[in-house]
């Protein structure tokens, strides 16, 4: 039986007997693009529950500070996206540089709970002007009277503090299934974190921050409209920064929880060698720090390390520490567009929809320099084989479509969205967002509501003709297809009931057993 259920931050996860990817050879996959002409698309995200509308974040509209960042909306039965004179946000004063302006977007876990407090808050991440600004996280309401366009005089600063450079202003946020906030900093940029932020406990740059937004422990202090969780391994101000959960990163841009397990994802871009994932697992999220489940106080150990290996452009003496979290997956720099020896990695998502069953559990990610997009599989901490999917992925797609790939994102449904910044000559209003989709789908819709059945909360498996019941004529087809695997002649898509691409006896057993069953409405 399939079913979707509620994921662990309030989105659908979609079940179909196993939780990791099917054995065997996976579906084929492609880019499907879902919205072009944007400016500057850096991050997509989806309210939870809401699976009709996909939020696009665009950087900023300009070059000259102060510049405007929006958000606009994707209407994903439609394809239509709000024009950029009626955006669902826009925010001014921002600051202009490559790294600089809006850069994230997170919906609060209660944001579709009507009565709720909650109710419609959301929070966006920012840098101020003038350069290098201030890094900014505000909550913001939507409408009362439209539920696509936000009030802009809700704008309430929670969190905020300077930067010595314009770059490495991270720009993640998220909420973890623990309900708290999560924050990635950028260290004190330039090269090599001269400023050793990443590794002062007590400073706020280069971390993973973790604070409370549903109730004030600092009212006397207009840049502190948080509380900070009592197990976060600084919470008593000893030690480090109350906020600080996780250090010893560069600029973790892109990190991602995987909406089933919890887990906790890192794309940290790294300086000249290295460019790394690091994975934190989750475990019971509410955990005392020490306690079996998230480990605050995780040191990822930049600037001494950059990856798996010593930084060689700073001298630690060791450089390598038994504290020091290794990534699960790093690797070296490459030659590509941003020159020779070049990098910069874009984490990403673990695929959690109901489109392509045998890709659940899938982690993709990208490089930006070298416009190539990967995945892997993470078991337990250790790394599967990674694998290059930009061939596959473009293979029906113009010459350098995934050219600056500057996020991945996610819809209501766990479907995963790559997003391109510009097209490889930044010409104006070129970027795009696109879905990853099997390259030959066939996902059946019996109902006629345009959602695949393995997406709707209720499937009757074996009810091959439609007609809403399991009988002699849906044995039948059944048997027609037996043994026959996707591209045969007679293969018949509905009859993979497992969607292993092969008709057999897993598919015929389930038919058997629902035979007689009624599953009309």
């Amino acid at each position: 039986m399939r079913r979707c259920e509620a994921g662990l931050a309030g989105g659908l996860v979609c079940v179909i007997g196993v939780l990791a990817p099917l054995a065997g050879a996976q579906t084929p996959l492609t880019l499907q693009r879902v919205a072009a002409g944007l400016t500057r698309p850096c991050f997509v995200a989806a309210p939870p529950g809401d699976t009709a509308r996909l939020f696009i974040v665009e950087q900023r509209t300009g070059s000259t500070q102060p510049t405007t960042g929006r958000i606009r909306i994707l209407n994903l039965a439609t394809g239509i996206v709000q024009p950029t004179s009626a955006p669902f946000l826009s925010v001014g004063g921002l600051s202009a540089g490559s790294e600089q302006g809006l850069l994230g977007l997170a919906f609060h876990p209660r944001f579709n709970t009507p009565g709720d407090p909650n109710n419609g808050v959301f929070f966006v991440h920012y840098t101020t002007s003038p350069s290098p600004g201030n890094v900014t996280v505000a909550r913001y309401r939507v409408s009362t009277s439209n539920p696509d366009l936000a009030d802009p005089a809700s704008a309430d600063v929670i969190l905020q503090y300077s930067r010595p450079a314009s770059n490495h202003n991270a720009g993640w946020i998220a909420f973890g299934p623990e309900g708290y906030l999560y924050v990635a900093s950028g260290d004190s940029g330039g090269g090599n974190d001269p400023g050793n932020d990443a590794l002062d406990p007590s400073d706020l740059r280069g971390k993973i921050l973790r604070i409370d937004v549903n109730s004030d422990q600092f009212p006397a202090d207009a840049n502190r409209d948080y509380a900070i969780p009592p197990n976060n391994p600084f919470a008593a101000g000893v030690g480090g920064a109350p906020e600080v959960w996780a250090l010893g990163l560069r600029n973790p841009y892109r990190c991602s929880f995987d909406r089933l397990t919890g887990d906790l994802y890192i794309g940290d871009v790294g300086q000249d060698t290295r460019e790394e994932i690091s994975w934190q697992p989750a475990g019971d999220p509410l955990a005392a720090v020490g306690a079996p489940g998230y480990q605050g106080n995780r040191n990822y150990g930049w600037r001494c390390r950059e990856g798996t290996v010593c930084n060689p452009a700073v001298s630690c003496s060791p450089c390598t520490n038994p504290a020091w979290i290794d990534p699960i997956y790093d690797y070296a720099h490459l030659t590509g567009p941003c020159g020779t020896g070049s990098g910069s990695v874009t984490g990403g998502y673990v695929y959690r929809g109901c489109a392509i069953p045998d890709l659940r559990g899938t982690y993709f990610f990208a490089d930006y320099c070298t416009r190539r997009l990967f995945s892997l599989v993470n078991s337990a901490g250790v790394a599967g084989p990674v694998t290059d999917r930009t061939a596959e992925l473009t293979a029906a797609l113009p010459a350098n479509t995934v050219a600056n790939v500057a996020s991945f994102g996610e819809d209501g449904r766990g479907e995963l969205y790559v997003v391109r910044l510009a097209d490889a000559s930044f010409s104006a209003n070129s970027g795009e967002v696109y879905r990853i989709t099997a390259a030959a789908p066939y996902n059946f819709d019996c109902d006629g509501d345009g959602l695949p059945d393995p997406c709707e909360a209720v499937v009757c498996p074996g009810d091959l003709d439609c007609n809403g019941s399991v009988g002699a004529n849906d044995l039948s087809v059944m048997l027609g297809a037996f043994g026959l695997s996707l591209g045969q002649p007679g293969f018949n898509a509905r009859a993979d009931i497992d969607r292993n691409r092969v008709v057999g006896a897993n598919d015929l057993s389930t038919l058997l057993v629902n035979f007689g069953a009624n599953c009309g409405p």
